[in-house]
């Protein structure tokens, strides 16, 4: 097709800047929504790299890559530039997705017209791809940014390879090798892009001698300046840096995905049904896009009784494959670009269709990011073709592709609705799917950790047991629901299940040791976690409680080197300067200790448990004004914490001013009348001036809360033998 006269270009513009605005305008409202309970957590908001931002760490994490078993280096550190940018807040991290794909909107629609030339076919086919109810997923999942950011590199790709392909402009070509690799370090769904690029190298760039560079019935975009036509062998050299770092980024994906726990689980056989089931489902749905949902529980788990959930799809699958083929084929020379856009389709389909299973899905939406696009050309350029040969049907074809595009608007601005936040996102899942073990999980997760109905949570969770027995995951909650309403030895079975399933699940060992731990058991407890930590040497929680228990045990060697591993794993964890502070006061190092008390409120400056133990070791150094200004700053962020009124009367008690003191010791046993210090301190103070009634009367406070409490034992004894009361004192 002849590209349009030069004024096309400034109405091309418009419809760029057109299609980003809408893009953008209909996904604008996801800045009120909330992280999801769904990878949510381990992308972002409980990752205790991710949520320090850009840093060197954060980048070495990023490169060494293998978190949420996937290598994306360049997506975690999108995620770290947002949380430098903006922290947590979930709606901006939603608006830098919705900005990306509304830029992917418009790349799409410039991609489109270099390769096809045509400004409504590209036009619609990207304003179909953008407004789509399918893309919801990709856009309105923080933990999906891989999705829209890999889909920019690859417009980007595709627009630098049109480029080439019309001038053979080595920066074009170069552009557009590191455009791929960029990509491939967002998200290896961009691996089958070579193949991509030779069939556009055939259309419609029709470079390729013998392979659609003569004869065909159509005129491309690229019919205009085209250089004379290469051999199929220097295609395919052309395409060695894109295969060799497709072959790359291979590698580092297998070695990621080996360990998500489900390759090899399910049967070949299986797995090519469900490839082929996946494929009608992405079809279906991109033409009638209802029952969407964030999860579609695999058929041979969720139905492992009911073959016809897996085998119907499978064939109706195989006959849309053949049919849609055979007739493109069929019609290759009329309209070849509606078999680029199926070859288009099935291609960038290869790497998620579950021949090698990740995960328990039977398929995703997400995963229609990019294919789809070649699904709509499929049925486009047709309609185009039939509109320009009789031009009668113009009108009604364009009015049919106005109201496809206003109807996928609508969709996607109710589907939105879904996405909100946990609750809606799981439950709207449950309405429209049947037996979906994961959104039973994940709704059980949202009244478990809100604490909004720890009984419901517990339903949810056996609801998930139930479906799919093996679900780990399910029955790792549970036991968290059952740990939660203080059903220890519930709690205590159902792990020891889930390790008869998964011997080397280091997380439930962990709060296996933990369950042991609280029911006294600290041998069993400081074992399970060792293992624990063995198993999984990046788990910051096993080395905290690890460390806590080596404390409580009297082994304050080995809570230091807890302490110094939990330091290196979350630099930014006050919990684990905590206890690397502690270790060393119980080695009896006062300067360390206070060192790293000042790290942990230099992590944490609002944390009071930090300033109160930073200021107690101040104290106990004589470093009194230092320790002055922690209790003080302490007192401004919580007037109520007894434990630093009572340091700051030790100070002014120090220092002369027992008027002082005492006002605040008045105040900690106010706010805390049982206070074991406030009161011991108090009856010291009492006794010195004199009060002797008094003094017995604190100390016999602090002792009715804590019979065995020994500085108030001591200072009472000495009280009745001072005032010769040696019975009561020897008692």
């Amino acid at each position: 097709m002849i590209p349009d006269p030069p004024r096309a270009g400034g109405r091309s513009v418009a419809l760029f800047l057109l299609l980003v605005a809408l893009t953008f305008g209909l996904y604008a409202r996801t800045a009120s929504f909330e992280f999801q309970n769904f990878d949510d957590p381990s992308y972002v908001y409980d990752n205790p790299i991710i949520e320090r931002g850009l840093s060197s760490e954060g980048l070495e994490y990023a490169l060494r890559g293998g978190h949420s078993s996937n290598w994306h280096p360049l997506t975690t550190l999108s995620h770290e530039l947002d949380v430098s940018l903006f922290g947590l807040d979930a709606g901006r991290h939603h608006l830098v997705s919705a900005g990306l794909h509304a830029l992917n909107a418009g790349l799409c629609f410039l991609v489109l017209l270099a390769l096809f030339g045509r400004v409504g076919v590209a036009f619609l086919v990207a304003a179909l791809f953008a407004l789509h109810p399918l893309r919801v997923e990709s856009v309105a999942w923080i933990s999906e940014r891989k999705d829209v950011l890999s889909g920019t590199f690859f417009f980007l790709t595709l627009l630098a390879w049109a480029r080439y392909g019309k001038s053979r402009s080595l920066t074009a070509y170069a552009a557009a090798v590191c455009a791929f690799i960029l990509g491939l370090t967002a998200k290896q769904s961009l691996l089958p892009v070579p193949f991509l690029l030779l069939v556009l190298d055939v259309w419609p760039l029709r470079r390729i001698s013998g392979w659609g560079a003569e004869g065909d019935e159509v005129e491309s975009a690229a019919d205009v300046h085209r250089p004379l036509p290469i051999s199929l062998g220097r295609a395919l050299l052309e395409k060695v840096p894109f295969l060799a770092s497709m072959l790359a980024a291979a590698v580092l994906m297998w070695g990621a995905q080996s360990g998500a726990g489900t390759i090899g689980q399910l049967k070949l056989g299986v797995r090519i049904a469900n490839a082929l089931g996946a494929l009608f489902a992405y079809v279906r749905t991109s033409l009638v896009p209802t029952g969407l949902a964030v999860f579609y529980p695999h058929p041979r788990l969720a139905f492992p009784e009911d073959d016809a959930r897996l085998w119907i799809p499978a064939g109706i699958g195989v006959v849309l494959f053949l049919a849609i083929s055979a007739a493109l084929w069929h019609g290759r020379r009329r309209v070849p670009g509606a078999l680029v856009g199926w070859l288009w389709f099935l291609g960038m389909l290869v790497p998620v269709l579950g021949l090698v299973q990740i995960g328990s899905q039977s398929h995703a939406d997400r995963y229609t990011y990019l294919p789809s696009i070649g699904l709509w050309l499929v049925i486009v350029l047709p309609l185009a073709e039939l509109a320009r040969t009789r031009s009668g049907l113009l009108r009604p074809l364009a009015v049919l592709a106005a109201a496809a595009v206003l109807a996928c608007a609508a969709l996607t601005f109710r589907q939105l609705d879904a996405w909100k936040d946990s609750r809606s996102l799981n439950e709207h899942a449950l309405a429209v799917t049947e037996r979906n073990f994961v959104a039973h999980n994940d709704l059980g997760l949202v009244y478990l950790q809100e604490d909004l109905d720890p009984i419901r949570a517990e339903e949810e969770f056996r609801a998930a047991v139930d479906i799919f027995p093996n679900y780990g995951i399910a029955l790792f909650n549970l036991a968290t629901a059952f740990g939660n309403q203080n059903r220890a030895e519930e709690a205590k079975a159902t792990l020891r299940h889930l390790l008869e399933l998964e011997p080397r699940n280091a997380h439930a060992i962990a709060r296996l040791a933990k369950l042991e731990a609280s029911s006294g058991d600290t041998a069993a407890a400081i074992d399970g976690l060792k293992r624990a930590t063995r198993l999984d040497p990046s788990d910051l929680g096993a080395w905290l409680e690890l460390g806590k228990l080596y404390l409580e045990n009297g082994e304050p060697t080995y809570a230091e080197e807890c302490g110094a591993r939990a330091v290196e794993l979350g630099p930014s964890e006050v919990r684990a300067h905590l206890l690397w502070a502690r270790a060393a006061q119980a080695l009896r190092y006062p300067a360390q200790a206070a060192t790293r008390f000042k790290e942990a409120v230099d992590v944490a400056p609002e944390d009071c448990d930090a300033r109160v133990e930073f200021a107690r070791q101040l104290a106990d150094m004589g470093r009194l004004d230092e320790a002055r200004e922690q209790v003080e700053r302490t007192l401004e962020l919580d007037p109520t914490r007894t434990d630093a009124l009572v340091i700051l009367a030790k100070i002014l008690l120090y220092n002369g001013d027992e008027e002082g003191a005492r006002a605040r010791l008045d105040d900690a046993i106010a706010l805390e009348p049982d206070s074991l210090e406030a009161n011991d301190l108090l009856g010291s103070l009492l006794r010195g001036a004199g009060d002797l009634e008094g003094a017995e009367a604190a100390y016999l406070r602090a002792l009715a809360e804590a019979p065995d409490y020994d500085p108030a034992l001591y200072n009472l004894g000495a009280l009745y033998q001072s005032q010769g009361r040696d019975v009561e004192a020897v008692q």
